[in-house]
């Protein structure tokens, strides 16, 4: 009887291990200020349009964390999904506050 229990207690084990084992890694949090940090690439406190469109791939404004993702890691899949749009309320650029009320985690 010992045996049979000790055996399917050691069954049910693998099975947990075996998709642990295989499953890809866990997704990182994202820093949002190590976004804006790497954005802000003359450290003056604003994003300029220019410096954005180094992370803006597609063009459309609005950062994702697959764009981070191959700009800082040059690959995919490393950041929880976020977006950031980019918002310059004066024309000069984004501040940081801004950078902060613009940023959003998704699901």
């Amino acid at each position: 009887m010992k045996s049979k229990l000790l055996t399917a207690i050691c069954g049910i084990i693998m099975l947990w291990a075996v998709p642990a084992g295989s499953a890809e890694a866990p997704e990182q949090e994202c820093n949002p200020e190590e976004i804006f940090q790497s954005c802000d690439t003359n450290k003056d406190g604003i994003i300029s349009l220019d410096e954005w469109a180094a992370l803006d791939a597609d063009k459309n404004k609005t950062i994702t964390n697959e764009e981070w993702d191959k700009y800082r890691y040059k690959s995919e899949n490393k950041t929880k999904a976020f977006q950031v749009k980019f918002f310059s309320v004066y024309g000069n650029g984004m501040n940081r506050e801004e950078f902060m009320q613009n940023f959003k985690r998704l699901r």
